[in-house]
């Protein structure tokens, strides 16, 4: 396979996942809000954003 292959093979995948990963995030939103409500939904993006600051507390 050669060089170029490989590149334009490399940048084919990438560029299809990232169009999966944008999919996946924009048919997400309306299902969690359509199954769990919209309070509900609010509530666990509020959690899930707020994570990383207690998920690494300062240990002095």
């Amino acid at each position: 396979m050669s060089v170029l292959k490989r590149i334009v093979s490399g940048i084919g995948a990438n560029s299809f996942g990232q169009v999966v990963n944008l999919l996946i995030q924009l048919v997400s939103v309306p299902v969690l809000i359509a199954s769990w409500g919209f309070g509900a939904y609010s509530e666990w993006w509020c959690c899930r954003r707020s994570r990383p600051t207690w998920r690494c507390p300062t240990l002095g």
